[in-house]
């Protein structure tokens, strides 16, 4: 009985150093002694920090009455919880704000290229393909370098009869003699300078990896000396020599 009475009239004066908010109820944390702090639901809606309390054994909460005002007494620094009331409010996009960064840059980039683009593209782009439309007119301005099979033919038909029969017939003239239009259009009395033979030669028939089987190619220096081709072949018909 002794116990009993002594347990009743058991209490501890302390101070508010904390209100947390828990699953809609109300704790306080109350500091005893240094060292001992006590977390008990806190029933008044009016108890604060700082307040001067009194824990009875029954761990009921009571504030001290009167005296000096021990709502402003000097308390020991207590880091802030989540549930403090008076946390600031986090912000309503503080979890992906980095995403929403990132996806801005992405979007001003965008606008930046397809400002760009509209800059320097010209109007008449893509009209009739994937090119200006006025490039066809650009190129037909140009005059030619080559003049064509047909002007050779023109002239010099006594060559093209020699290169009927042989499988020279589908090479062009220009693809050995280079571009002749000037030569063509008589805008130079300058006659077309021979190509070395063997030089020419040797650019279609040097036997290299990955040509066809039934392409005529030699091994240049297995097949004959350092002179000129035309030494056994025909020019324009090579393969009748």
């Amino acid at each position: 009985m002794h116990n009993e009475s002594d347990q009743r009239g058991f209490s501890a004066e302390g101070a508010v150093v904390e209100i947390l908010e828990r699953g809609g109820e109300r704790f306080a944390k109350i500091l005893i002694e240094p060292g001992t702090v006590l977390e008990l639901p806190a029933a008044s809606s009016d108890l604060s920090l700082g307040d001067r309390v009194i824990v009875d054994a029954s761990l009921n909460i009571e504030r001290v009455r009167g005296g000096p005002d021990p709502a402003r007494i000097l308390l020991p620094s207590v880091p802030a919880t989540s549930g403090a009331p008076d946390e600031p409010a986090r912000p309503v996009f503080r979890d992906y704000e980095h995403v929403l960064r990132m996806a801005g840059l992405f979007a001003l980039a965008i606008v930046v290229f397809l400002g760009w683009r509209s800059w320097m593209v010209p109007d008449d782009f893509g009209v009739y393909g994937h090119y200006r439309a006025g490039a066809i007119a650009d190129a037909a301005i140009r005059t030619p370098g080559y003049a064509g099979q047909a002007s050779c033919v023109e002239c010099h038909d006594d060559v093209q009869q020699v290169r009927l029969p042989d499988k020279h017939a589908t090479v062009s003239c220009e693809a050995c003699h280079g571009p002749l239009g000037r030569h063509a259009r008589s805008e130079t009395d300058v006659a077309p300078i021979r190509p070395s033979p063997r030089a020419v030669c040797l650019t279609c028939h040097t036997a290299v990896t990955g040509m066809p089987a039934t392409f005529p190619k030699v091994i240049v220096n297995e097949h004959s000396d350092a002179g000129p081709c035309t030494e056994c072949h025909k020019a324009h018909a090579p393969g009748g020599s």
